[in-house]
């Protein structure tokens, strides 16, 4: 059984240690996506010579770095909720996203954050004009679709795979692409994209579910409660394990104690052995 008490209200600061959480997981995808970014060409260049095994080994490492920062994310995400616990509610009640701003402000944020990174990733190919930089254009992808969904991602996706084509590809300002290789690179930063933002529409899904279930046993708690303490009987709630759940008015005054002091306690813990055992043989 669950515990038939009102869920008490989320502790104070919950929001400002819910926001804390996500620009850690935020700062963290940064940290590492830079030093992948610094080392991971590097490396390649350190291992191959032949320019067709670069281009493959640039390729594949393009899928690794998605397949191991959604597993970071993952990670992060799972600890983040973890953490939440009993503020889960804060984050849970009445929301369509992850963040409680209006749903316009997120779209408009997943256009502002992807623009960014095209500009970002402009004043890079200065020193680096022989690359794509494709990789950059994750991020805010990843950071749209986990704060508001498929939508936001999609959108995110649409910009930055523009810009990409437009700015970063060669011929640079023309959609047009030099190489079926360039075009390749840029189908996987389309297909990621949309991979992303399905995944994170998933995990809101899954969140919303959460918060319905949520809703409707808060509901049902109170309903069975207003009939307990409303009824002329007593009235006790017990686990497999004979721990007091709840108890209603008429058992508080009958034996003189309260529900909050008595949940989580057995008989023998309340009341003599010999009126403990009465109580666990009926």
């Amino acid at each position: 059984m669950t515990d038939p008490a009102p869920a008490s209200p989320p502790p104070a600061g919950s929001e400002a240690r819910t926001s804390a959480g996500i620009l850690t997981i935020v700062l963290g995808y940064a940290v590492f996506a830079a030093l992948w970014i610094l080392l991971s060409d590097k490396v390649v260049e350190w291992l191959f010579d032949d320019p067709a095994w670069i281009i493959l080994a640039s390729t594949l490492k393009g899928w690794l770095f998605v397949g191991v920062t959604s597993l970071l994310l993952y990670g992060l995400l799972r600890r983040l909720v973890a953490g939440i616990g009993g503020k889960r509610v804060a984050i849970f009640e009445g929301r369509a996203a992850l963040v409680a701003w209006p749903r316009w402000t997120i779209y408009a944020f997943a256009v502002a954050v992807s623009v960014a990174m095209l500009l970002v990733r402009e004043g890079i190919a200065v020193a680096l004009p022989d690359r794509p930089l494709l990789i950059l254009f994750v991020f805010p992808i990843i950071l749209s679709a986990v704060l508001g969904g498929f939508g936001p991602g999609l959108l995110a996706t649409l910009v930055v795979s523009t810009g990409a084509a437009y700015f970063a590809m060669p011929p640079v300002h023309d959609f047009r692409f030099a190489s079926v290789e360039d075009l390749f690179q840029w189908s996987i930063l389309v297909a990621n994209g949309l991979l992303i933002s399905i995944l994170a529409e998933v995990l809101h899904r899954s969140r919303r579910l959460a918060e319905t279930a949520l809703t409707e046993s808060k509901e049902a708690t109170r309903f069975a409660r207003a009939i307990a303490d409303n009824s002329n009987a007593v009235i006790f709630v017990k686990d497999l394990a004979g721990r007091y759940l709840f108890v209603n008015w008429l058992y508080e005054t009958l034996f003189h104690v309260s529900a909050a002091t008595i949940a989580g306690k057995t008989d023998s813990d309340l009341f003599p052995r010999d009126m403990a055992d009465a109580f666990v043989e009926n």
